[in-house]
């Protein structure tokens, strides 16, 4: 026993030696992620206090009933986890949630290291993306989702480099599959991957007579299966709790030329953001320019790697189906936004895809044997982890907090002595819509919708027992957002010259 622990803290120290890179990097995101996220600034969007909201109603065992409605809009594996972390670690729900975080991108980085040695320092500089770095800081499914995307990829890779047919890859594949639907439900996408799979071997199968072909069409079937089965089992009991199969009506997306005139501008700033911990690329043009010679990289380094793709080489191979699977990803999350409306296409919608493309472009980058080498001679230099540190460290760390601060502690504890006596179960209009949702037991808060009439406006609050006014709130809201003529601007207009902070009009 005691040599397995000598033999296991030799390799802990050869590892930490042979990857100090790799490590500074993910050490850095670490205090990035709790400097900004937690003790400089809390990153809760709308989103993030719904998945909030849930983990808190499973830590309390109600499971997917939130109050007051039955949690479908989002799937409900991310506030899973962050549940998990909670009741693990002890720790109150958003400081879990940035624990879950870390923990995340300590799994990718160990991930990378799997599969790519020492040169995985160079796969995580992905981690240095603007967009890796703000997902990571709000409390977003998309940290989720993003770990889910790289264990897809690294699975299928192993299925089509493999000669042989193991069970556990498909085991692993569905698992993959089902993590991406329960992080977010474009994760049914990967269906498609699957379904690519299935053709490319039925293929082999039929025209090559390939045996093993054949038993990976059984294998993948059994996979689509059971994925597909549970995804449509969801999204019918998500029907069935509320009329729809993603907790929501989905309306129409808007005009087309503007959506793709969006597209454009969100992909060229996808680019900047690649840079932009470094420097700034400057005008779109560039970016555009950048694009067009990233492609132009692809096709040549993939045509002159046809040997080993035919040879099903695990070396080209893992960053082929990184390139494939983020544009089949981002194929899917495009045409589902141009055919509903969602967010707006930004980062968090295609950071995912262009994560997969980052690390697929390094791995067919390292192929040349100079620059691997290069690679694997700095990856344990002292000297150049304490110059990327120090830089680092600065330009994630110490830069922002010289910006002011106000941390997580700070604003909750703002915002319970804020609301302090309001009770309970109640409903505060133009309260605050983001915090109260998880910080206060059941206290509802909401923006008064100014096309109503006064009758349909007490229909929507009947449940509520009492009904409060955030006064400063809705001075700010009321001219602005209303009819001055309307019986509803009326009535809330008998209220605007109250020195008080809160109204109880029920």
């Amino acid at each position: 026993m005691h040599r397995k622990i000598l033999i296991f803290g030799k390799e802990i120290s050869n590892f930490i030696t042979e990857n100090m890179m790799l490590i500074a990097i993910m050490v850095c995101v670490t205090i990035s992620i709790l400097s900004r996220a937690y003790f400089d600034l809390s990153y809760i969007s709308p989103d993030s206090a719904q998945y909030l909201l849930a983990a808190r109603e499973i830590l309390r065992g109600n499971g997917f009933h939130v109050y007051p409605d039955w949690f479908a809009i989002w799937p409900i594996g991310y506030p899973a986890l962050i549940a998990i972390v909670a009741f693990i670690t002890r720790a109150e729900i958003y400081l879990a949630s940035k624990i879950l975080s870390i923990i995340i991108v300590w799994i990718i980085g160990l991930m990378l290291y799997k599969h790519f040695g020492r040169t995985a320092w160079a796969y995580a500089f992905v981690m240095l993306n603007v967009g890796f770095r703000y997902i990571f800081f709000y409390t977003w499914s998309e940290t989720v989702f993003l770990l889910a995307m790289v264990l897809l990829t690294f699975w299928v890779a192993d299925i089509v480099a493999c000669d042989n047919v193991k069970a556990s890859h498909y085991v692993k594949l569905t698992l993959a599959v089902l993590l991406l639907f329960l992080s977010r439900y474009i994760g049914a996408f990967a269906l498609s991957v699957i379904g690519l799979l299935w053709l490319g071997n039925s293929y082999s199968a039929i025209r090559h007579k390939c045996k093993i072909a054949g038993r990976r069409v059984i294998y993948l079937t059994i996979s689509g299966i059971v994925s597909g089965v549970f995804i449509l089992s969801y999204l019918l009991m998500n029907q069935k709790m509320t009329g729809y199969m993603t907790g929501i009506e989905r309306v129409p997306a808007g005009p087309m030329r503007e959506l793709l005139l969006d597209l454009y501008r969100a992909m060229m700033i996808e680019m900047d953001y690649v840079f932009d911990t470094f420097f700034a690329i400057g005008p779109a043009r560039l970016a555009l320019l950048l694009w067009f010679g990233l492609i132009g990289f692809f096709i040549y380094a993939i045509s002159k790697s046809k040997k080993g793709i035919i040879a099903r080489d695990k070396n080209i191979i893992t960053p082929l189906c990184f390139i494939v699977i983020g544009i089949i990803y981002w194929v899917a999350i495009i045409i589902m936004r141009l055919a509903s409306h969602f967010d707006d296409f930004d980062f968090r919608l295609l950071f995912s895809g262009s994560a997969m493309l980052f690390i697929g472009f390094i791995g067919l980058l390292t192929q040349n044997e100079k620059v691997k080498s290069f690679l694997i001679h700095f990856s344990g230099k002292a000297i150049p982890v304490i110059c990327l540190s120090g830089f680092l460290l600065m330009m994630l760390v110490i830069t922002p907090r010289l910006q002011g601060t106000a941390g997580y502690r700070q604003v909750k504890d703002t915002t319970l002595s804020t609301y302090a006596a309001i009770p309970d179960g109640a409903m505060v209009l133009w309260g605050d819509t983001v915090h109260l949702l998880f910080m206060r037991d059941n206290l509802g808060a909401s923006f008064v919708n100014p096309e109503h009439d006064m009758a349909s406006f007490w229909d929507e609050y009947q449940d509520y027992e009492e009904v409060y006014i955030f006064v400063p709130e809705m001075k700010e809201w009321l001219v602005v957002d209303f009819d001055v003529n309307s019986e509803i601007y009326a009535f809330f207009g008998q209220y605007v010259d109250s020195d008080e902070e809160f109204v109880r009009i029920k």
